[in-house]
């Protein structure tokens, strides 16, 4: 295992607080969060990041959303069981991400035009 992703990993919490939108959103991001750090491009960074924002928006504790360890364990076990989550779904919840992240983007460069 990758030293960026070893250690300790914490459980989310269970119940409506991870439902199958974020499910199918980690298992989009895993390639990301299996590349080391320094390894990201700054997209690859940024999805993450939202991956993070929607889960602590979401009501799960800091010290799991933004712990990669914790996330890792939690992806691979959500990989290897896959229970209704096809890749179609991840699919889509990858490009669902793209779209978040674009349209973040663009209401930066809006923002920027208008103190102009």
């Amino acid at each position: 295992m990758p030293r960026h992703l070893q250690g300790k990993a914490a459980l989310p919490l269970l119940g409506g607080c991870f439902p199958k939108g974020h499910r199918l959103a980690l298992l989009a991001v895993m390639p990301i969060i299996e590349a080391r750090p320094g390894e990201r491009h700054e997209g690859e960074a940024a999805k993450l990041a939202l991956f993070q924002q929607l889960l602590l928006d979401g009501g799960q504790p800091p010290a799991f959303a933004l712990h990669e360890p914790s996330l890792h364990r939690f992806g691979a076990a959500l990989r290897s069981s896959r229970r209704g989550l096809t890749d179609a779904g991840v699919d889509k919840a990858n490009e669902l991400l793209d779209q978040h992240l674009f349209s973040r983007a663009l209401d930066a460069i809006v923002a920027t035009k208008q103190t102009d």
